[in-house]
C-alpha cells in the first residue's frame, strides 16, 4: 500500500483539478481526490449520514490530535506535523479510501470503457491533493510516507484571486493566503526531495510535454497513456461568461486522445480573469503577493483597467 504516494499541491481555482485528472489518467494511479474532503465538509459522493460520520469519526479526532484545524483550507497557520495520532489517522482514511475509490468520479476506468479491477486499485500508487491553507499540513505527509513525491502547481495570483473573489472571498483573504502557500510551496520545491514545480500556464501552453515530463520526474511510463481524462467544471468564456460547455454536468468525466490536448486548453484564461478584477483590486491584492510572485516568475505589474465604450460615453455625460 506505501507505493510512493503522489500529492498535488496547489490553489483552489488554480488548476489543480485538471492536473489530478491528468495523473490519473495513468492506469497505476489512482485518486482519492483532496484530502481535506474525506475528514469535513461535503463532495459529490458523500450521503448526509456520511457527513455526519466523518466529521465525528475523523475530523474531530484529528482537531484532538493536532489542537488546532488541521485540514481546514481556511487556516493558513503553521502546521506542527508532530502528533504521532494524526498521523495514523490520515494513513488509515487515506489507504480505505483509496480502497473504497472506485467511482465514475474517481477510478471507475483505467482507459476509456476498461474498469479497474479491485486489486488493481489496491496495488495502484494513491494520488491526492491538498489545497490552501492544508499545502501546510505536507511536512506531516513526508513523516507518513517518507517515499512520498509531490508536485507543486502555481497560478499566476491575479487569476487566482478572480476566482476567489467571485465566490464572496476578500481581496485581503486571498491574497494573505496565496502568499502563504506558495511561500510554502517555494520552499519545499527546494528543501524536499522528489517535489517538482509545475506552472498552471506551462500545462496549459504546452500539455503533451509538459505532462510527459511530470510522469518520468514521477517514475511513472508516459508511454501507457494514449488517452487522458478529464472532468467537466465551469470556466470563463471568451465572452465573460462563466459556464459549462453544452450537455455536460459538473464533474462528468470525459477521455481524449493525448493528442487532442492542446484543443482543450485556453492559454488566454488568465488573462479574462484578470481582466474581471478591478484595479484597486489588482493593487491590493499584489500588496500581499508580489514577493512570491516574483519568485515563480510571475509579472507583477499593475495593467490599469481600459475603460469600455459605456464608461467613456457615462464619463462624458457626467
Amino acid at each position: 500500500m506505501d507505493q510512493a504516494p503522489i500529492f498535488v499541491t496547489g490553489f483552489s481555482r488554480g488548476g489543480t483539478t485538471m492536473l489530478m485528472n491528468l495523473l490519473a489518467s495513468h492506469p497505476q494511479v489512482c485518486t482519492v481526490g483532496e484530502i481535506h474532503q474525506l475528514f469535513k465538509g461535503s463532495n459529490i459522493l458523500d450521503s448526509r449520514f456520511q457527513i455526519i460520520t466523518k466529521s465525528l469519526m475523523r475530523d474531530f479526532p484529528l482537531m484532538l490530535a493536532t489542537g488546532q484545524d488541521f485540514l481546514s483550507p481556511r487556516n493558513i497557520s503553521d502546521r506542527s506535523g508532530s502528533a504521532k495520532a494524526a498521523a495514523w489517522l490520515i494513513r488509515r482514511v487515506l489507504e480505505a479510501s483509496k480502497r473504497k475509490s472506485s467511482h465514475a468520479h474517481l477510478n471507475q476506468f483505467k482507459s476509456p470503457g476498461v474498469p479497474y479491477l479491485q486489486t488493481e486499485i489496491n496495488s495502484s500508487q494513491l494520488l491526492a491533493k491538498n489545497l490552501d491553507g492544508t499545502v501546510l499540513a505536507s511536512d506531516l505527509l513526508r513523516q507518513i510516507y517518507p517515499n512520498c513525491r509531490f508536485v507543486g502547481m502555481t497560478r499566476h495570483g491575479l487569476a487566482v484571486c478572480e476566482g476567489h473573489i467571485r465566490r464572496g472571498r476578500t481581496v485581503k483573504q486571498v491574497g494573505e493566503m496565496y502568499a502563504k502557500v506558495a511561500g510554502k510551496i517555494i520552499h519545499d520545491s527546494q528543501t524536499v526531495d522528489n517535489y517538482q514545480l509545475v506552472r498552471f500556464e506551462d500545462l496549459v501552453a504546452n500539455p503533451i510535454d509538459t505532462l510527459d515530463t511530470i510522469f518520468e520526474k514521477l517514475g511513472l511510463d508516459s508511454s501507457l497513456v494514449d488517452d487522458v481524462r478529464l472532468q467537466e467544471r465551469k470556466l470563463v468564456t471568451k465572452d465573460g461568461q462563466h459556464r459549462l460547455r453544452k450537455d455536460c454536468a459538473e464533474w462528468d468525466v470525459r477521455w481524449l486522445a493525448k493528442s487532442d490536448l492542446p484543443d482543450e486548453f485556453d492559454p488566454g484564461v488568465n488573462n479574462r480573469q484578470i481582466d474581471r478584477l478591478s484595479t484597486e483590486h489588482r493593487r491590493k491584492f499584489l500588496s500581499y503577493a508580489s514577493d512570491v510572485m516574483g519568485k515563480l516568475g510571475y509579472s507583477t505589474e499593475v495593467i490599469e483597467e481600459v475603460p469600455s465604450e459605456f464608461d467613456s460615453l457615462f464619463a462624458a455625460l457626467a
